[in-house]
């Protein structure tokens, strides 16, 4: 009877083992399941947060070219530098936005006084990609923009000197940072027969002797950083020549690229075929106006999520040298 009574109150080994594997087994369940809900919920906030920065950027774009001035003053230069492209113009500037410039110059450490009245009621603007220093990869930068206001023709602090964009130059002294982790900026106008699918990067960068002529139509394009699911950077394993299509890859997980996917290597875009684990599989070197190049053991694989956006501008003003060649084969910049 008394044995009878003490295994009625208890729990016998076997017993008491299997409710801890039950207990563990149901602990280790409801961590995966809060784990794989926090991953997409953290996925989801990373998209939200580069929609935001994208946007913010393409608004700021829109914006200034939505003002771009069709006056004689007026300038629009777009030019190529390494990956990225740089573009500068000339917009119109409100009276309260140009006081508020001025003011925020005047207080600016180090700067000159602003003038009481400024001139011309015309803004220099410039945008440019540069390398993030930080980010200790040269395939990682930054959007930068800087602005000026139009003084007088031939300023020496002109965002439209020769060399505005060196070290040190009008750019860097009035550039602040839009945003942080793009892999590629790019402004692109229609081809010169009118074609709207050719788009050039370059056909807008006048010589010293020509008149500026203003697109009907700018292409911006933003590639930033994709974050991974768990934040791994996947790294070459091996170095490669600028004609290899076959990567080999130091993670054995599978990294999920499909067919058609931009990747960039140090300053190299290119167009992917597949992945495998521990390989990827390259379909066009050289991509988004880049060029084929060799790369050393533990370069970064980058992949980028695309933005885009196409800007009408109300002032457009050709050349008059553009003029006959446009009559000839349709209308240019259509």
């Amino acid at each position: 009877m008394r044995r009878r009574r003490c295994r009625s109150g208890g729990l016998t080994l076997v017993e008491l083992l299997v409710v801890i594997g039950l207990l563990s087994a149901f602990s280790y369940m409801s961590f995966r399941l809060l784990s794989g809900g926090l991953s997409v919920w953290k996925l989801g906030e990373e998209s939200r947060d580069q929609d935001e920065r994208a946007q913010a950027v393409l608004d700021l774009v829109r914006r200034d070219l939505a003002q771009a001035d069709a006056s004689a003053l007026s300038r629009f230069e777009v030019e190529v530098k390494d990956d990225a492209t740089r573009m500068r113009l000339v917009r119109t500037l409100g009276a309260s936005e140009e006081a508020r410039l001025h003011a925020g110059l005047a207080l600016a450490p180090g700067a000159a006084k602003a003038p009481a009245r400024p001139s011309m009621g015309l803004l220099e603007v410039a945008y440019a990609w540069t390398r993030d220093p930080a980010a200790g990869d040269p395939a990682v930068g930054v959007v930068r923009r800087a602005v000026a206001p139009l003084e007088a023709d031939r300023d020496p602090r002109s965002l439209f000197t020769k060399d505005a964009f060196a070290a040190g130059g009008a750019f860097d002294s009035r550039a602040a940072d839009i945003v942080g982790g793009v892999l590629r900026l790019a402004f692109e106008m229609p081809g010169p027969v009118g074609d709207v699918d050719e788009w050039d990067s370059g056909n807008l960068r006048p010589d010293a002797t020509a008149e500026p002529r203003i697109p009907r139509r700018v292409r911006v394009s933003l590639h930033l950083e994709r974050e991974e699911r768990d934040r791994r950077v996947v790294r070459l394993a091996a170095p490669i020549d600028a004609a290899a299509t076959r990567f080999d890859l130091d993670d054995p997980r599978l990294y999920a690229i499909a067919a058609g996917d931009p990747v960039k290597i140090d300053g190299e875009w290119m167009i992917a075929a597949s992945s495998e684990p521990r390989a990827l599989l390259v379909a066009r070197r050289g991509a988004l106006g880049t060029a084929a190049a060799s790369h050393e053991i533990g370069a970064a694989l980058h992949r980028g999520r695309a933005f885009s956006l196409e800007v009408p501008i109300d002032c457009h003003r050709e050349s008059s040298a553009s003029r006959p060649a446009a009559s000839a084969a349709g209308e240019a910049y259509r």
